[in-house]
């Protein structure tokens, strides 16, 4: 379909949807993850950050195994521009999406005619999956990472200067490494790129490999640079805080079982988004040990991504193989499927990796047969319609904390993590019954959380609430026999009910854990002194 669009206009057409329809995100305050990163980190308040930024963890906490400096770098600028006002923030995330959107229609349009780029773009910047990362301050993370790697594509697909290959993509990979970690996975992206546009076939393989092997060899070493870097910052790969499903199921099978249930929830959200959620946790996905329906459709989904994506690149449909390929390439770092993280369905997470959808489109509209044309604008305009509305309907649910919960608790009642925090509200309120309340409905939906699980139970023993408080500590020390705090809290609170012998065996139990504890050597003393008064 020949629209005579040029490539400028389809730009200033995608860059100004993206920009409209998140402009109502400028009304959002800091909500969930934006208060800890943002106005409860004294480290962005003063620039003087920016002299450390590559050597302090993202959070300022090395249990999460997060390394963004140049995020937490633009935060520091915001906070100097703009300080407390989330405006500003918001702002900043606004032009970082209209970028990444911008750039997504350009390599688009490296691939495909300008309307059909443009159809697939288009889509893209209103898809509603997409507002977790644009409407929360802290999802700037995918929207950095985002806009260098599309930046990367278009040099990669347009170089025709060595300059351009070995000094313009590792600088654009780096600064990517630099937003997120999971931006690692763009040079087999780039690979994918060079399928979809025929200069990777089979029988081009020994052409490719001597015109491209220097400039892999290039951000191999880019790569490696950066993972030592990181490791001089956060000795660990894994992080210690594990989605809740995977505390439990963390290593070997269980853990890949667990989430391959994230595969079908992905292709629901990528054609189906009607139901978005700030969270996935139990019981939104459960951990598995066995071959359940949600997991059987996950390894069938991802195995027809992988397989299809190769058999489509042997016979030299590399576009196909693009569309396959890219959702389970850009996807592999947070999967859970090689290693555990700390988040095992999160929306923002999909930014990226759903460029696929956007080729998708543009494919279907390049090869529409031009009788039915018509027809694809129609069912493009009518999909961009619908997206949209759904889009603006989620904006204001990111408003703040309590309307993110909200929302949660609206669309699932059974999301332990929202009544988690309505207890958490209800406590800051001084409502101790409805705190109570709300953690005894967190715990009942899901009794595993450790967090949780001592959470709820100092809040009992501090409101005086000592049978609730006993019945938590005691499915802690079940859960945890080797946390001594669980011991500590079940002696305290047998001392104080007048249970001498319960509070013995607790006391001894958690001595023959940590031996030199020095309250639980306190407690002993106490009770030694009981037994000798007549």
């Amino acid at each position: 379909m020949n629209t005579g669009l040029t490539k400028r206009q389809g730009v200033a057409i995608v860059a100004a949807v993206a920009a409209v329809v998140y402009a109502l995100s400028l009304f959002n305050m800091f909500a969930y993850d934006d208060v800890a990163v943002i106005p409860l980190d004294k480290r962005i308040h003063s620039l003087s950050i920016l002299r450390d930024i590559f050597t302090i963890s993202y959070w300022n906490n090395e249990a999460q195994a997060l390394y963004r400096p140049l995020v937490t770098g633009s935060f520091a600028v915001d906070w100097a521009i703009a300080s407390n006002h989330p405006g500003w923030y918001h702002f900043t995330n606004l032009l970082w999406n209209a970028a990444a959107c911008a750039l997504a229609f350009l390599v688009l349009a490296q691939l495909f005619p300008v309307a059909a780029a443009l159809a697939g773009a288009l889509l893209f910047a209103v898809h509603p999956v997409h507002v977790e990362a644009v409407a929360n301050i802290v999802g700037r993370a995918e929207l950095m990472a985002a806009t260098f790697a599309f930046a990367a594509a278009l040099v990669w697909m347009r170089a025709r200067s060595l300059i351009s290959l070995y000094a313009g993509i590792p600088a654009l990979f780096a600064l990517a490494l630099f937003s997120k970690e999971s931006a690692i996975m763009l040079p087999p992206l780039l690979v994918l790129f060079d399928l979809a546009t025929g200069r990777l076939t089979k029988r081009a393989i020994p052409l490719w490999l001597r015109e491209r092997a220097g400039v892999m060899a290039v951000l191999a070493v880019t790569a490696f640079g950066f993972l030592l870097l990181r490791a001089s910052v956060i000795p660990t790969l894994v992080p210690q805080n594990l989605d809740a499903a995977l505390e439990v199921a963390p290593d070997g099978m269980p853990r890949v079982l667990t989430a391959l249930q994230a595969w079908p929830v992905y292709l629901r959200l990528f054609v189906f988004p009607v139901t978005l959620l700030a969270d996935y946790g139990p019981r939104i996905l459960l951990p598995q040990s066995s071959f359940t329906p949600m997991v059987l459709a996950g390894a069938c989904i991802l195995a027809a991504c992988v397989i299809g994506g190769i058999v489509a690149a042997i016979r030299g449909q590399g576009r196909t193989a693009l569309a396959l390929l890219w959702v389970p390439v850009a996807m592999l770092p947070v999967s859970n499927l090689l290693f555990p993280i700390g988040i095992l369905v999160a929306e923002r997470l999909l930014y990226l990796p759903s460029f696929a959808i956007a080729v998708a489109v543009a494919a279907a509209f390049a090869y529409t047969p031009e009788r039915y044309a018509r027809h694809a604008v129609v069912a493009v305009f009518l999909i961009a319609v619908a997206f949209t509305t759904r889009t603006l309907i989620r904006i204001p649910e990111w408003k703040n904390t309590q309307t993110v919960f909200r929302a949660l608790a609206r669309d699932r009642p059974d999301s332990f993590r929202a009544h988690w925090h309505f207890a958490r509200k209800s406590a800051q309120a001084n409502q101790p019954v409805e705190a109570m309340q709300s953690y005894a409905t967190a715990l009942q939906l899901w009794p595993n959380r450790k967090r949780l699980v001592k959470e709820a139970g100092a809040y009992a023993v501090a409101n005086g609430n000592l049978e609730f408080a006993r019945r938590i500590h005691e499915h802690g020390d079940r859960l945890y026999p080797q946390d001594i705090d669980f011991k500590r809290t079940l002696a305290g609170i047998a001392i104080d009910v007048g249970d001498s012998a319960t509070a013995a065996r607790y006391v001894r139990d958690g001595l023959a854990i940590t031996p030199d504890d020095r309250v639980l050597m306190q407690m002993s003393a106490t009770l030694r002194a009981w037994m000798r008064q007549p």
